[in-house]
């Protein structure tokens, strides 16, 4: 018979699909962003920021512009192992890389009373990790 050979075939190939495709996808989507991420945020290596929390604003400035943000528009914070991430209204997120600031746990106790002022949420997802 002509068709003997089709689905044993079929089957291995499919579990071999099955095996190999989650770890091919999680590598190729890692290699995708890492790359995006270096392609976008490359002349903005070595700059340095300054963010001052006052009592109704945000101040971000780095060498080429200034913003200002209201604590209203703070709708949680979050922390994961290398970074503190401030979510603000309309789907907008003030990123603090951990390895680029002296006093982390200063940052991070001033955010956790900044989220209780607030009344917003501070999520601690120190065991987060990319899948």
């Amino acid at each position: 018979m002509a068709g003997d050979g089709a689905a044993p075939a079929f089957i291995i190939l499919a579990l071999v699909w099955f095996l190999v495709y989650p770890s091919w996808t999680r590598y190729r989507y890692k290699k995708h962003y890492r790359n995006f991420v270096k392609e976008q945020f490359k002349d903005y290596d070595n700059r340095s920021v300054s963010l001052q929390i006052e009592d109704e604003y945000i101040y971000a400035k780095d060498e080429g512009s200034e913003s200002k943000t209201s604590l209203t528009e703070i709708q949680e914070i979050s922390e994961i192992p290398s970074l503190f991430l401030v979510k603000i209204k309309p789907a907008q997120s003030l990123i603090i890389a951990k390895r680029n600031i002296d006093n982390e746990q200063d940052i991070k106790l001033k955010l956790q009373s900044l989220a209780k002022s607030l009344n917003v949420p501070f999520n601690n997802h120190l065991d987060w990790k990319w899948k």
